[in-house]
């Protein structure tokens, strides 16, 4: 066998493992970084006061989990739905640095690799597959969204109003996740909570108009 014939059988064998190897990279990179869905209440039900835990389906309750962080969905009254979204990296951060920006341009918002939690129901959340929050970020208003009132806390800070599309965005300007309501905006409460071992981010949905009193239902004392 010539050099030549030898130089290219090298290479027809090299082309398909390097193709192997590049899909089976992203293929483990996705499932590592990937929610798995988990049916029970019982992680964050907790946030919920005594005397609101009784009102709380624990059947249809469930999260999306994963190593950096995880997600709880909670139906109250029946009329109201909850997300609790737990980020440990967090737990250190500075509420007051959080900026609120409204106004803006989401309509692009991409990721190379992500997840949608919840496709095709009223509020859709996709998170960027990869390297999660650390230090602190900002939270992305479009045009459709308004903050009513900013609620300011020892220990939790928010606001209320309505939301179309929200995003997460971190200093280096890169979104992390991106928060959707297809059909029309939401009246929402916003919170950020944070604890001695963890932040956690709440949203609060209705099917009937409600404000920011909701907060009531929610154990958001200091630990």
């Amino acid at each position: 066998m010539s050099i030549k014939d030898k130089k290219i059988k090298i290479l027809l064998i090299s082309i398909p493992i390097i193709i192997l190897g590049y899909y089976g990279f992203w293929a483990a990179y996705v499932f590592h970084y990937s929610y798995r869905t988990k049916f029970e209440y019982k992680p964050y039900f907790w946030i919920f006061t005594d005397s609101a835990q009784k009102d709380v389906d624990k059947f249809c309750a469930g999260g999306s989990v994963r190593k950096t962080d995880s997600i709880y969905t909670y139906i109250y009254k029946d009329k109201y739905f909850i997300e609790v979204w737990g980020i440990k990296a967090l737990s250190d951060i500075d509420l007051k640095r959080i900026q609120f920006r409204q106004g803006l341009h989401l309509a692009d918002v991409k990721f190379f690799t992500f997840q949608t939690l919840d496709a095709g129901s009223f509020c859709e959340t996709t998170v960027n597959l990869g390297p999660f929050f650390k230090d602190t970020f900002n939270v992305d208003l479009d045009a459709g969204s308004k903050i009513n009132k900013v609620i300011e806390n020892e220990n939790y800070r928010g606001f209320y109003g309505t939301v179309k599309k929200m995003a997460f965005e971190n200093e280096e300007g890169d979104f992390l996740a991106f928060v959707d309501y297809p059909a029309r905006p939401w009246e929402t409460l916003f919170l950020m909570y944070k604890s001695n071992d963890s932040f956690y981010i709440i949203i609060v949905n209705a099917k009937v108009h409600f404000d920011e009193s909701i907060i009531d239902i929610f154990n958001l004392k200091k630990k």
